[in-house]
């Protein structure tokens, strides 16, 4: 990607961002109309908040710290509750615009209209609160999916294999050693033939990975056939070379645009991410090129990071199953129906012609440590060959 469409990039995201942030702010001093002399305060903490996510980021990158660290969590946060908080305020504002035209005033609603102003911004404030530590709460609490699939192909001398796959760790300040810790031992537990890796396992920047020492936990992982993994988005955005380079010295074998063979069973497929096309050097190859050589007659199961062009794969009918990630199947609720949108398939499992596709939600979260209407997962796929 050229610097200009990143600076443009940032630029919109930024304008976007703050643009809400004045919103919300806008909303909250009105509501202080009873409560002058709190306002200086309002406006001090809102916009110390909204900022520090967008410093941290700056911080973490020029003096990775526990200063970085703080901010990072407080601003993270700030990003999940901003979304419910922007929710509210338009909710209010139609109610409002709607009573207004209607004839019915909302000073008309109660003779105290200031302190009904208030009294709403402190409940609305008190169930983004809860909402959040909810959505906190599920994030950090992984379940375990259990898939069965059967493929009507020769498994050669092995007919059954339990495959567990992981995507979007996002390993870094919010996902750290702990959260990692548990990933690993939660695998472990599973007692995998096969392990792998669905992209997007680090969180861009490796350094609060190596100040966490996570990559002695990563070695712990136990599988008979190895462990494997993919690039995702966030590894290229992060520096692709660099994040490959430590995933391959701490036990993840890294699938670029290639294939290898399990014993005489089956045959597994990593595609890099399609943000090779536009941040790497080579550009991604065509699923043609990827699956040349390859022997289709045993099953092929292939991993590849954005869920995009599934009938492309289906018609071509040599991929057996599909594991995707990316998603998040939007993280928080209401950008799950976003997701359904954009994706033929959000998460969840989909059978197009002879090929199964799973999309998986993730393990970890990206931004806001919150998932409100999503459940992070480990999949636990229990294959059978003919």
């Amino acid at each position: 990607m050229k610097w200009y469409s990143v600076l443009l990039f940032f630029g919109i995201a930024m304008l976007v961002y703050f643009g809400v942030n004045a919103y919300v702010f806008r909303r909250g001093w009105q509501a202080l109309e009873l409560y002058p002399s709190v306002r200086p305060w309002h406006t001090a903490i809102f916009w110390i908040t909204a900022c520090s996510y967008v410093v941290a980021r700056f911080v973490e990158r020029l003096w990775l710290s526990r200063l970085s660290d703080v901010l990072i969590w407080y601003g993270s946060f700030w990003l999940g509750a901003l979304v419910y908080l922007f929710l509210a305020v338009v909710v209010l504002d139609l109610v409002r615009s709607w009573s207004t035209i209607a004839g019915y005033a909302p000073e008309q609603w109660t003779g105290n209209y200031l302190l009904l102003k208030f009294v709403v911004a402190g409940a609305v404030l008190f169930l983004t609160a809860v909402t959040v530590a909810y959505g906190y709460v599920n994030a950090i609490s992984p379940v375990v999916h259990e898939v069965r699939i059967d493929i009507p192909k020769d498994g050669g001398t092995k007919k059954s294999w339990n495959v567990v796959a992981v995507t979007d760790v996002h390993m870094g300040t919010i996902v750290d050693r702990d959260r990692v810790r548990q990933l690993v031992d939660s695998i472990n537990a599973l007692e995998p033939d096969l392990v792998l890796f669905g992209g997007d396992t680090v969180d861009e920047d490796l350094a609060p990975v190596i100040r966490g020492n996570i990559d002695g936990i990563l070695r712990e992982i136990r599988a008979t056939y190895g462990v494997y993994g993919i690039t995702g988005n966030h590894e290229f955005i992060g520096g692709v070379d660099a994040a490959v380079a430590y995933l391959s010295e701490h036990g993840i074998t890294m699938l670029r645009d290639r294939s290898v063979t399990l014993g005489d069973s089956l045959v597994l497929v990593g595609r890099d991410d399609r943000s090779e096309d536009r941040f790497g050097r080579m550009g991604r190859r065509t699923l043609d090129q990827v699956l040349e050589g390859v022997d289709t007659s045993k099953p092929v199961i292939m991993l590849d990071h954005q869920p995009f062009d599934l009938g492309a794969v289906a018609d071509d009918g040599r991929v057996d199953l599909q594991i995707s990630g990316h998603t998040h199947h939007g993280q928080q609720w209401p950008f799950t129906y976003v997701t359904d949108l954009i994706y033929e398939v959000s998460h969840g499992m989909k059978t197009i012609g002879h090929t199964v596709f799973y999309v998986s939600p993730g393990y970890g979260t990206w931004g806001p440590p919150v998932r409100v209407g999503t459940t992070p997962e480990i999949v636990d796929f229990r294959i059978t060959l003919r």
